[in-house]
């Protein structure tokens, strides 16, 4: 890039569009042979194959909210210069202090997301279903703008709107940003693990590259066509059905699981064992218990134990034993 950059300064072809749509280009390119050179790698397995391609979504679901998410330091911000009528509660401050609200809203908003999160568990959402609610955030910030300007196209919209969009992009980067690093090592190959997050922050330049595009139209086209357009764009794809893999990341693989120690079937009991319900038969163990069934019955089976004297999960022989009445090995 640096060599490209200097062989057309020499020449004299280097101007600002030109530089913008070569910084754009590698942005978009790096990314991508980065992923051609992991899927084609024969040290990639297929597993990991297929984790891969349940990141792709993600990966471009981030470079999409990234799009929106840049233009606050220059779309935005010539908006709140030009558009807003920067005066709250009968009291004017400069338009720089829109800033302020990201950063504000961010700490106020996190603790309680990270709360909500922990409480719910496992029971909360899957990672693909909170970058689709992150995209249909970034895209309903910039659809809160056609709405704002609709009964006064000429005029200045309110503060409170422009707090709004503010408020919509950090909720949105609070459900994508903390967890894009996390769920990357969760799905990277063994042999490209720290390529692969290293890939990750080519998300935001990939963003930033093509958002530099996009935001040339901004004055071009009327201010209801440029928001409305991009937070239709950018939000439609929220509403898509993730991929199964990517539902599925959050389960241990068979290698994972080797590499904590667990053979490949552990917690299945568990989960036959919640599934199924558990009842107490009547009687015990060695007499005849109500029905006249007994041991002597062909139909009578006497549970067997597991080792270290576990419960089976249907019941049986542990009940028995909880009841002190199981017969001595």
């Amino acid at each position: 890039m640096v060599a490209v950059g200097c062989a057309l300064g020499l020449t004299g072809t280097l101007t600002l569009s030109v530089g913008i749509g070569l910084i754009s280009g590698v942005s978009v390119a790096v990314p991508v042979i980065y992923f051609v050179v992991m899927f084609a790698s024969p040290r990639t397995e297929r597993r990991e194959k297929s984790a891969l391609a349940a990141h792709d979504p993600l990966f471009l679901a981030a470079a999409v909210f990234y799009v929106i998410f840049h233009q606050f330091s220059s779309v935005l911000t010539l908006f709140a210069a030009e558009r807003t009528d920067s005066s709250l509660f009968g009291r004017h401050f400069p338009s720089s202090w829109f800033f302020a609200v990201n950063p504000g809203a961010g700490l106020l908003i996190a603790p309680l997301l990270a709360s909500v999160w922990t409480r719910m568990g496992s029971r909360q959402p899957a990672t693909s279903l909170k970058f689709g609610a992150a995209l249909l955030f970034v895209g309903a910030s910039f659809l809160l703008i056609p709405v704002a300007l609709a009964p006064t196209p000429g005029d200045r919209v309110a503060a409170p709107w422009l707090i709004l969009v503010y408020l919509a992009q950090t909720v949105a980067e609070l459900l994508l940003a903390p967890i894009g690093m996390a769920v990357t090592s969760r799905l990277a190959p063994r042999a490209f693990h720290g390529q692969t997050l290293a890939v990750w922050f080519c998300a935001p330049s990939m963003g930033a590259g093509l958002g530099a595009q996009l935001v040339g139209y901004y004055g071009e086209v009327s201010d209801l066509v440029y928001f409305g357009t991009t937070g239709a764009v950018a939000g439609g794809p929220g509403r898509v059905r993730p991929h199964p893999p990517v539902r599925r990341s959050g389960r241990r693989s068979r290698r994972q699981k080797a590499d904590a120690g667990l053979r490949p079937g552990a917690g299945l009991h568990r989960r036959r064992r919640a599934a199924a319900p558990r009842t107490r038969r009547p009687g015990m163990v060695g007499a005849a218990p109500q029905g006249g069934r007994g041991p002597s019955d062909p139909d009578h089976r006497v549970p067997r134990r597991r080792p270290g004297g576990r419960p089976c999960p249907r019941g049986g022989l542990g009940e028995v034993e909880d009841m002190g009445l199981a017969r001595s090995p």
